[in-house]
């Protein structure tokens, strides 16, 4: 997957990432901030902000969670301005594996707010969704490759 195999409409995809994985970082931060400050998360659609980033899952380790999905929505950001910047797409199959994690811990911690806690966060669940769409473009834009690397 480099520059050669690489047309310009497919693009497209990589600047979707990068949109998803920025609008993930901003809901991150947001979470990262209101978790090491202390605040008070304002919830108003769902009510139960305080109640799933103040939870014993809302941390490993002592780290919150909200700080790794920070990072790792940095490190997609990044990874794809590098392929935008340099049409080299070999940093995508670090995008792809990333988003796989990712994708994965989502499932876990919406089944912690449905199934464990029982109340949502509408923040949490934002970022369920922008990872889940990044993984699903990742898994698209790699099995495009794999079928026709030329396209």
């Amino acid at each position: 997957m480099d520059q050669s195999g690489f047309k310009k409409t497919n693009f497209l995809w990589v600047y979707v990432i990068l949109v998803l994985g920025l609008l993930g970082l901003v809901d991150a931060t947001y979470l990262t901030y209101s978790s090491l400050s202390g605040g008070g998360l304002t919830c108003p659609l769902t009510g139960g902000c305080d109640i799933v980033t103040t939870s014993s899952y809302s941390h490993i380790a002592g780290v919150p969670i909200a700080l790794l999905g920070m990072l790792y929505y940095l490190s997609v950001s990044v990874l794809a301005l590098l392929i935008v910047r340099t049409k080299d797409t070999k940093s995508f199959r670090f995008i792809f594996y990333l988003s796989s994690l990712a994708f994965l811990f989502s499932l876990y911690l919406t089944y912690v707010q449905f199934f464990v806690l029982r109340t949502l966060c509408q923040y949490c669940l934002t970022s369920v969704i922008i990872s889940t769409l990044i993984f699903f473009v990742s898994l698209f834009f790699r099995n495009k490759y794999q079928n026709n690397p030329n396209s």
